[in-house]
């Protein structure tokens, strides 16, 4: 398992001016029925590996949430699997740095989620992410999305419920130690919004950490698919992931320069459904509030990723917006 070579950007400010707005759709072949309750059940994350589209589905009265992979280079359906946790069957947001993926998973009722963390180099072999096990945060309350990152050779973690951000840090550098473990790195501090999925990014040439969350509104089934507005916003989290040491020369958890965290630009996205089967049902739309991710493609190219409520007739379509 890869997990060195960070993908960075030279300019996340520029290419986030360049995003463009307008959705390209693009279909992905699925299982005819992912779950069975789909009325309450649906996509809830997505994330980039390679050739392949990982996505997280709640199921709804049921015990485990799923995970859906596709092969994108052929355009195939490859598996769906359970997540590996008994009564946590909300599977959230997710991220995924070099091989390793991160996805938030809540129990039924929100009252308690996990941090959990995944090898991605037994899909083509095992057609499934290997848990690791050892890594599982454990978190007192719900959660809605999940980031990576590295900084200076040390990893972190971040759980986002709605709008409250708190961080994770490993112990460790070699996170595939058995000893090694994440503790908390940072009091909770709160966004401007509340938001359905985050990507944390890097930057060539300095230490910062930026974050790209993505939402939409209104949440509420009273409205038209067509009216909500879907929305990316960019954050500089300036020096959050910097060691802070007290005088007793511990941790000090308490500080973050909190004040650093600038909220840089917003864009409106607009989504668009495809033709062909199932285009016409697309099971409300397009929207961030369904499956959301970033995928770096290059150093200078970026790409926001965006499904559409649940897989229908076997087909899901996503929309992805080029930088």
């Amino acid at each position: 398992m890869n997990i060195k070579n960070l993908r960075k950007v030279n300019d996340i400010q520029e290419l986030f001016g360049k995003i463009d707005c307008t959705g390209k759709p693009e279909q992905r072949d699925s299982k005819l029925i992912v779950v069975a309750n789909i009325v309450e059940s649906h996509i809830q994350g997505v994330g980039r590996w390679g050739d392949y589209e990982i996505i997280s589905h709640n199921n709804k009265g049921y015990s485990k949430g799923k995970v859906l992979i596709t092969n994108i280079k052929t355009n195939s359906f490859l598996t769906i699997r359970d997540f590996p946790f008994e009564n946590m069957n909300h599977p959230g947001g997710m991220q995924i740095v070099d091989d390793l993926m991160v996805v938030a998973i809540s129990d039924a009722a929100y009252n308690k989620s996990k941090l959990a963390f995944f090898d991605l180099t037994t899909i083509p072999t095992k057609h499934n992410p290997t848990l690791l096990d050892h890594l599982t945060i454990d978190i007192p309350g719900p959660s809605s999305a999940a980031g990576l990152t590295r900084v200076n050779g040390e990893t972190f973690a971040v759980i986002v419920d709605s709008k409250t951000v708190t961080i994770y840090k490993a112990n460790m550098k070699d996170i595939t130690n058995k000893k090694c473990k994440f503790d908390k790195f940072k009091v909770p501090f709160n966004l401007e919004f509340g938001y359905q999925g985050i990507s944390l990014i890097r930057e060539h040439g300095n230490k910062k950490v930026y974050l790209i969350g993505m939402r939409y509104e209104p949440i509420g089934w009273d409205e038209a698919p067509s009216s909500y507005k879907d929305s990316i916003q960019l954050y500089d989290l300036g020096e959050c992931f910097s060691n802070v040491i007290n005088d007793s020369n511990e941790l000090d958890v308490s500080s973050g320069n909190l004040q650093e965290i600038t909220s840089i630009q917003n864009k409106h996205l607009v989504s668009h459904v495809g033709f062909g089967l199932g285009a016409i049902s697309a099971s409300a739309g397009i929207h961030c509030r369904w499956g959301s991710c970033i995928n770096i493609i290059s150093d200078e190219s970026l790409e926001v990723i965006v499904t559409q409520r649940n897989p229908v007739v076997g087909k899901y379509w996503i929309n992805s917006f080029l930088a």
